[in-house]
């Protein structure tokens, strides 16, 4: 999840098989709307590399 630049709140939902996905938006003012769903979600596994 994460906060958009006007404050609303973005939710990426996947299945618990991790096939299928969801992404909703919820307003500042408590509306949430359905902006996206599919199918074939493939999860990346995220590398970190340290500072030296």
């Amino acid at each position: 999840m994460g906060v958009a630049e006007n404050g609303g709140l973005i939710e990426v939902l996947t299945s618990h098989k991790g096939n299928t996905f969801t992404i909703i938006v919820t307003s500042p003012e408590g509306e949430t709307c359905m902006v996206a769903a599919g199918e074939d979600w493939q999860a990346l596994i995220r590398q970190v590399t340290p500072k030296t």
